[in-house]
């Protein structure tokens, strides 16, 4: 029905982001792949584990993300 297709949508987009930490959304989920990395921005060590895992995470939501998407955009349309 088209209601549950908004509501999916707005599931991937939130009109206004939440109080509590974000989650990976299309409005938000590029500040969080660049936040993943942020911290090795310039830095002359190699990464640590911590945050190599920051980003394998990141990665993770954004592939999952836009698996939603795509299924959400490959809908019938009512």
């Amino acid at each position: 029905s088209t209601d549950a297709l908004v509501k999916k949508l707005e599931e991937l987009a939130p009109e206004k982001a939440p109080d509590a930490p974000a989650a990976p959304a299309l409005t938000n989920i590029g500040a969080q792949l660049i936040a993943s990395v942020m911290s090795m921005q310039g830095s002359e060590m190699p990464p640590t584990a911590v945050e190599l895992e920051a980003c394998k995470k990141e990665e993770s939501a954004y592939i999952t993300l836009m698996a939603k998407w795509s299924t959400l955009k490959g809908a019938p349309k009512q």
